[in-house]
């Protein structure tokens, strides 16, 4: 999230690698993209932030979001990095598909 005197390259910027390769260190694996979103805006405006599989971004299962705000944030010159993350797919998930038992771990993909 971008505050109204930014532009939205910064913003994207900060969600790189230098961003993203702690968090696949600290959840282990990490292969797939991180999926992310983003906006200029000013404060208190909803995100959605998306969620997908670590290792495999066609796991359908783990398709979610994880809506939130920040009251006072971001102000307008400063950016707000969020990162949103879930233990398992979505309960009674049925869109079919790769299974999380038949990743393959190879490339993000599979």
């Amino acid at each position: 999230m971008v505050g109204t005197n930014g532009e939205y390259e910064h913003g994207n910027a900060c969600l790189t690698t230098e961003f993203a390769n702690p968090l696949r260190e600290i959840i282990g694996g990490g292969l797939a993209w991180v999926p992310s979103t983003g906006k200029i805006c000013g404060t208190g405006t909803e995100i959605d932030i998306p969620l997908a599989h670590k290792d495999a971004i066609y796991v359908r299962s783990h398709y979610d979001t994880f809506t939130i705000s920040i009251k006072d944030a971001p102000r307008p010159d400063e950016i707000v990095i969020l990162f949103a993350a879930a233990s398992r797919g979505r309960l009674n998930a049925r869109l079919g598909g790769l299974t999380e038992d038949e990743i393959i771990g190879k490339d993000g993909l599979k």
